[in-house]
């Protein structure tokens, strides 16, 4: 369990995971293992249990992607997010809605014209039901997850930055001090040279030993 632990662990930084990483981490794998149990429970086909399985699996995939971009680790990744968001923005505003809005439309008046005449109904069966609740709470769930560990990580990071920041400051600052003594203490031994001479170098005037 410690070695899980440790391998764990060294996947995100050197610091150790804070308590709010570990609590969510503990939650999020208790909910995979309600994903796959309630995919077996809800009952029907092999088929039907696994397309309950994928129904929630798309939840937790969306809510990953929401979730780390909303939460970039540094300016770099942030940059690339915005890039690809507005890229996918126009995208998906632009030609896609487009193409796929004239295709909704029309099931929908085909359905609401079916639905007056009362030749079908809106079924949401228990399956479904199981499926839509899975798929928003698995959304949920993964998006808390993912906000949760990247948020944390950011904020160490952040403070290995600061702590590096001030390492680099104060070795400046003392590197500083010791050329300014060092400058200080050439200059003064030349001063002090300069201003002492040898004795033998002392000429004395004749004249003034005449007078």
């Amino acid at each position: 369990m410690a070695s899980l632990y440790e391998s764990i662990n060294n996947m995100f930084s050197n610091e150790p995971l804070s308590p709010s990483q570990i609590t969510t981490g503990v939650f999020a794998a208790i909910y995979a293992i309600i994903i796959v149990a309630s995919g077996i429970a809800a009952g029907g086909s092999i088929v039907d249990k696994m397309k309950t399985i994928l129904v929630f699996t798309f939840g937790a995939a969306m809510g990953w992607l929401v979730a780390g971009i909303v939460s970039p680790h540094n300016a770099a990744e942030k940059n690339i997010f915005e890039t690809a968001g507005k890229t996918l923005s126009a995208f998906v505003t632009g030609y896609l809605f487009s193409k796929v809005d004239k295709i909704i439309q029309t099931y929908i008046d085909i359905y609401t014209k079916k639905i007056q005449e009362g030749t079908v109904g809106i079924v949401l069966n228990n399956l479904n039901q199981i499926r839509l609740i899975g798929l928003v709470i698995s959304f949920v769930i993964s998006v808390i997850t993912v906000y949760v560990f990247r948020s944390d990580e950011y904020a160490k990071h952040q403070r290995r930055v600061k702590v590096s920041a001030d390492s680099v400051e104060v070795t400046n600052f003392d590197a500083f001090i010791i050329r300014d003594s060092t400058e200080y203490k050439k200059k003064h031994l030349n001063t002090n040279a300069s201003n002492t001479k040898p004795a033998s170098q002392t000429k004395t005037n004749p004249s003034s030993q005449s007078n």
